[in-house]
């Protein structure tokens, strides 16, 4: 076993040999890259800014000439002096380009950027024949991500003081607002400064319950508030008729649209001997 071990090892021996020597495989010292590809780039750490800061994933858009991270940091974050580390395939030249000046990344790689203000990086290819710039930001959320901004918000008070009850519905790109002020109905419209006078009031000629309003292909339906019958009506002013008594209707919860199904359908509760 040991001399055919040993006569194993010659074989690799014999074999391996030419390579160590060069061959047709092997690169000439000569040649130069003419890429100016960036292969990494993310951020050092520091706890006093963020922890994690240098987990940050930054995307790398060859063609686009951009660098930035999609998921951007919290609210608050100071981008204002943070140091990075950037890995190439075989540039000669890194200059960050800043309205400060330029920073040579490879002689002072040390040195923080103000990602505040617009930030850029050249590559320069190892022949030196190629160059590219990229875009480099450091995106910052602008508003908490459970908040909304309102930049133009205007109020309109309503002209009636007391309401007993209010419904408001989208009808055709229209804004109908129901309001019960003691036992007249009326159907407010919104204009540029502030609401339409109705023009006549609402005949019911029964008790609704006006928080189960509903608009179904321009049709209104509502809820009797005292028999719990289900009304309908063609223009929701007047002409209301019973669609549906069969069961005490308790409540309507909207309007699946056409869209999901084959035809609009109206949603509701209705109560079967205590069920």
């Amino acid at each position: 076993m040991k001399k055919i071990y040993l006569f194993c090892i010659g074989l690799v021996g014999l074999i391996l040999s030419p390579s160590c020597t060069g061959g047709s495989n092997s690169i000439s010292s000569d040649y130069y890259s003419g890429s100016t590809a960036v292969n990494g780039f993310s951020l050092k750490i520091d706890n006093n800014i963020m922890e994690g800061l240098d987990e940050v994933f930054f995307t790398i858009d060859l063609i686009g000439g951009q660098i930035y991270n999609a998921d951007s940091l919290p609210v608050g974050t100071d981008v204002s002096n943070l140091m990075v580390d950037v890995s190439f395939d075989y540039a000669s030249k890194a200059i960050f380009i800043t309205p400060e000046g330029e920073i040579d990344y490879y002689t002072n790689p040390e040195d923080s950027l103000d990602f505040t203000q617009p930030v850029q990086l050249k590559v320069v290819s190892e022949n030196g024949l190629s160059e590219k710039i990229y875009d480099v930001k450091v995106n910052v959320h602008q508003l908490l991500p459970d908040s909304l901004r309102w930049d133009d918000l205007s109020q309109y008070a309503f002209p009636v003081e007391k309401l007993d009850a209010q419904k408001t519905l989208s009808v055709n790109d229209n804004t109908l607002s129901f309001v019960q002020v003691d036992d007249d109905y009326f159907i407010y419209t919104p204009n540029a400064g502030g609401w339409n006078t109705p023009a006549g009031n609402v005949s019911f000629g029964f008790v609704p319950d006006l928080q189960s309003l509903q608009v179904m292909n321009g049709r209104f339906f509502v809820l009797g508030a005292d028999d719990q019958k289900l009304y309908v009506s063609e223009d929701g002013r007047s002409n209301w008729s019973i669609l549906y008594d069969a069961l005490p209707v308790s409540g309507l919860i909207g309007v699946l649209p056409a869209s999901t199904l084959s035809t609009s359908m109206l949603l509701g509760v209705v109560e079967d001997n205590g069920i």
